[in-house]
């Protein structure tokens, strides 16, 4: 009998499961997870934008903190904090985190000071 497998190939059991569905990734706890840190960072970035005129969205930042909450909690939650949650969190805070820059008033308000 021919064994039809190639060399170095994966058995269909062992191979890693299918992506997980939108619904599993928008989560209520990533939600919840990314407007408080799409907020703190909203607000970080009008005091610094007022005071330097530059704002970031800091996505990274919001993702090591929100790891680092949901790490701490782990032990009181059903299921871990999942890749896909992350990247909603670190996408919906970081664009949280820029809409003082959309709304152009540190910008502004630092060029004031300059006429």
């Amino acid at each position: 009998m021919v064994d039809c497998q190639q060399e170095g190939s994966v058995p269909e059991s062992e191979a890693e499961p299918a992506l997980t569905s939108v619904k599993d990734a928008i989560s209520l706890r990533a939600i919840a997870c990314a407007v408080v840190l799409g907020s703190a960072i909203s607000c970080a970035n009008m005091y610094i934008g007022l005071q330097a005129g530059t704002v970031n969205s800091m996505p990274t930042q919001s993702v090591v903190l929100a790891f680092a909450f949901f790490r701490s909690i782990q032990r009181h939650l059903s299921r871990p904090l999942s890749p896909e949650e992350i990247t909603v969190i670190e996408v919906s805070a970081g664009g949280l985190g820029l809409a003082p820059s959309r709304s152009a008033s540190p910008g502004s308000f630092q060029l004031s000071n300059f006429s």
